[in-house]
């Protein structure tokens, strides 16, 4: 299963399988861009991202040794 998606901001989105569990990868031109289009690939593994409305804000800050790290986290 290898599904792409395009956002309306010209990010980008996928899925992909792993040898387990389900992957995801988020593209953007800076790296709040990427992570975001990492969640909306993160979302739409259980749900229309198109079908989530905001409600509530949240303030989410995370610290790790790398990138990668801080995406996982």
């Amino acid at each position: 299963m290898e599904e792409v998606q395009t956002t309306t901001s010209g990010g980008k989105w996928e899925h992909f399988l792993p040898i387990a569990d389900m992957g995801i990868r988020g593209f953007g031109d800076t790296r709040a861009e990427a992570f975001a289009h990492a969640a909306l690939a993160l979302t739409a593994i259980i749900c229309k991202p198109g079908a989530v409305r905001p409600e509530q804000p949240a303030a989410i800050r995370c610290e790790a040794p790398d990138e990668e790290l801080c995406l996982a986290d």
